[in-house]
């Protein structure tokens, strides 16, 4: 839109939007860019010495004493407000920062420890009780998480362990396997080594060998073991564990305890009648 007086206008500029179409920009007089920029005021050593001592008396002067003391000093009275409003701002901020310093320095003041303590400790250090070590818990890495659960699970049954012989009739069964071929050795009645019976079966997409340990009437097993314990690809519950179905034990291996020479051994429970 054109305005009705052109007169106002000094400064026209032409542009182009994102589309192309060209706009004619209009500035007002009193928007004008190139008018230039007031000069800061400077003052004598003994303008700023009068005016500072005024300050310290009476941090505010208006009226009729400003007016007196602009035009003892050579100074306009607006050049004289402007100072004493710059100087009370600049108060302002250095008594902020002078405030803010000693919260600082009573925050250190309260956490370090004071002289009359240290002594006190030191000089009544035999009638203290000697601090007992620290016990940490180191998580173990990935590699031992595997075998970390089983060994758990037999320091509990070891804490906690009932003498089972006064329940059951125990009898040992040892399993030697090397790669796929294994031969099972016995107690009581079932003494000889000999070869394993073994099949191997396939379940939910898991190949397991089961061989089974020839405890016919048994109704329960105890804490396996293997030879030699460092064997990390044999691991209880997940590649190799004991297996019951229609009162015949078997002991499984899968995974990678399928390829290794390993020594399992389990004991078997008969029910105490089987004693008699």
């Amino acid at each position: 839109m054109q305005p009705e007086n052109d007169k106002y206008m000094i400064r026209v500029m032409h542009v182009k939007n994102a589309n192309g179409e060209s706009r004619t920009l209009q500035f007002p007089m009193r928007l004008d860019l190139d008018r230039p920029k007031r000069a800061r005021t400077t003052f004598s050593e003994q303008q700023l010495r009068a005016l500072d001592d005024n300050y310290r008396r009476d941090g505010y002067v208006t009226g009729e004493k400003r007016a007196k003391l602009a035009e003892s000093l050579g100074l306009t009275d607006t050049q004289v407000k402007v100072w004493f409003q710059n100087r009370r701002t600049k108060d302002r901020k250095r008594k902020g920062s002078d405030d803010e310093e000693p919260t600082k320095k009573q925050k250190n003041i309260d956490t370090s420890p004071t002289p009359s303590s240290t002594s006190i400790s030191s000089s009544s250090s035999t009638d203290l009780v000697p601090p007992t070590p620290s016990t940490s818990l180191h998580l173990p890495s990935g590699e031992m998480l595997p075998w970390i659960a089983p060994l758990l699970l037999f320091i509990i049954s070891e804490a906690t362990a009932v003498d089972y012989s006064k329940f059951a009739l125990w009898e040992k069964r040892t399993l030697r396997c090397g790669g796929n071929l294994c031969t099972l050795e016995g107690s009581g009645k079932w003494m000889k080594e000999d070869l394993a019976e073994c099949r191997v079966e396939t379940e939910k997409g898991v190949t397991k060998q089961l061989c089974g340990v020839k405890c016919p009437g048994a109704d329960r097993d105890s804490v396996i073991s293997k030879t030699p314990m460092w064997n990390h690809k044999c691991v209880r519950f997940s590649t190799y564990d004991t297996l019951e179905r229609n009162q015949e034990w078997f002991i499984w291996r899968s995974g990678a305890c399928l390829q290794q020479n390993i020594t399992l051994e389990v004991h078997c429970g008969f029910p105490e009648k089987q004693r008699k």
